[in-house]
């Protein structure tokens, strides 16, 4: 749909932000809390009402609509305003869907440096999702990158283009291009993730030490509005098992994958009650530490 057919306002906020590689720091029923896009903060205090599709700065003590946020982030009239949200003629409106896109634009954030040891923080917040040093080792880097002046770091996973998601205690967002990420093993069985934690706590969970298992190919989605992207690689095999979060968007991308035929089985009845498999691995070392599910257990959904 056009934005010219609907009122500029419709645009999603969020949808806005994710394009500028800025995503909630923390996601509630209807709302998101930011870092505030307008300054630099390290606690989060803008607020995004996804329903209303409105802002509000707690520490400015301003608001509005996505007009309002534009001129501020741009520094422009509201004219100038409407006339840049005009120009992107595709963006999604409020409505999210399995297959919404994810625009991307890096914005203000430039990356600095590369390196592959990681600096403790981010040591500590992956022992803190339960994921080894040596799955770090072999899938992330420490990604260092700027934002207005201010030096940050965070866990990098590269995706097929070149870009990076980006993981922290204090930050969830990517360096652009944002893309899936496909590891292909040439095999007839694919895994399908919402997220690089979740490919990581797979990992965890089946360290796939049995010889007489194969390694499985794998599609990281980097968010499920990346779907439509990964359909030509899914569809190259006879197996498909889809590891998503126990959410609508990951039921929807589910059930679209079915509505096309493929051949794809839903997985996220082994961690039901829990948002996603990170949030279950964690439960599991709480409860059992060095506990691995056997591999035949995905079997007997």
């Amino acid at each position: 749909m056009k934005t010219t057919d609907t009122p500029i306002k419709s645009i999603s906020i969020k949808r806005y932000l994710a394009e500028k590689g800025i995503y909630p720091a923390k996601e509630y029923s209807g709302y998101g809390m930011y870092n505030s896009p307008l300054r630099d903060e390290l606690h989060p205090s803008f607020k995004v009402d996804h329903k209303a599709n409105l802002w509000y700065d707690f520490g400015s003590g301003e608001g509005g609509s996505i007009i309002d946020l534009v001129m501020k982030m741009q520094n422009c009239s509201d004219k100038q305003a409407i006339k840049l949200l005009k120009e992107k003629a595709d963006f999604p409106l409020t409505v999210k869907t399995a297959f919404s896109p994810e625009p991307e634009s890096v914005g203000r954030m430039k990356l600095i440096r590369l390196e592959q040891f990681l600096p403790p923080h981010l040591e500590s917040y992956l022992r803190e999702r339960g994921i080894s040093r040596e799955l770090s080792a072999e899938y992330l880097t420490a990604v260092y990158y700027r934002v207005n002046g201010r030096e940050y770091s965070a866990l990098g996973f590269r995706n097929d283009e070149g870009g990076f998601e980006l993981r922290s205690s204090q930050f969830q967002g990517c360096y652009p291009p944002k893309a899936i990420t496909t590891l292909d093993c040439n095999t007839t069985t694919c895994n399908l993730f919402e997220g690089f934690m979740d490919f990581l706590s797979y990992l965890t969970l089946y360290p796939m030490k049995e010889k007489s298992l194969p390694s499985e190919s794998a599609v990281v989605l980097n968010g499920t509005g990346n779907l439509k992207k990964a359909i030509p690689f899914l569809s190259k095999h006879t197996k498909i098992y889809a590891y998503l979060d126990n959410d609508k968007s990951g039921k929807e991308a589910v059930q679209k994958l079915q509505n096309l035929k493929l051949p794809v089985t839903d997985c996220s009845n082994m961690y039901a009650g829990h948002n996603d498999l990170n949030d279950f691995l964690q439960q599991m070392i709480r409860q059992k530490p060095a506990q691995i599910i056997p591999k035949t257990r995905r079997m007997k959904l």
